[in-house]
């Protein structure tokens, strides 16, 4: 299901481009209500641990793959902006972004280890968060 949300997600947004149709407030407001899906998969994800595992560790997981995977959107914009606007070292790399982490979800969800599922979420995503910290900090400091 959140393949297929995802799929339908990137559609939307191509068809308004399409038909002339998007917006300011449509390119937020598909950023507010992805933000929703998020949580909702990772509470969705965290309860059925909980009815699985019966520990109180689940939900300390959960809300490490909750809170990264907000930190992550919202340092995104800052990170994406200033470097791409300053064409940070001219070249393409990896971007941790909401596509991976439902890759990451998707596998998980395949394999039938949700808890993995949110104990990696919970490192990559709250990692990834700091690293970019850092290299805004070290951006700021030369600007």
């Amino acid at each position: 299901m959140a393949q297929l949300s995802s799929i339908l997600d990137g559609c939307d947004g191509e068809i308004a481009r399409l038909k002339f149709k998007q917006s300011k407030f449509g390119e937020y407001l598909d950023r507010v209500l992805d933000r929703y899906a998020d949580a909702l998969i990772i509470l969705g994800i965290t309860i059925a641990c909980v009815y699985k595992m019966e520990t109180k560790w689940v939900w300390l997981a959960g809300f490490l793959a909750l809170t990264g995977s907000f930190m992550i959107s919202y340092t995104a914009m800052q990170y994406d902006e200033l470097l791409l606007s300053k064409a940070f070292n001219k070249k393409i790399g990896f971007r941790m972004g909401r596509d991976i982490r439902l890759f990451i979800v998707f596998i998980g969800a395949v394999l039938n280890q949700l808890f993995a599922t949110l104990i990696i979420l919970s490192i990559v995503t709250n990692v990834e968060s700091i690293r970019r910290l850092f290299v805004l900090r070290h951006e700021y400091q030369l600007s």
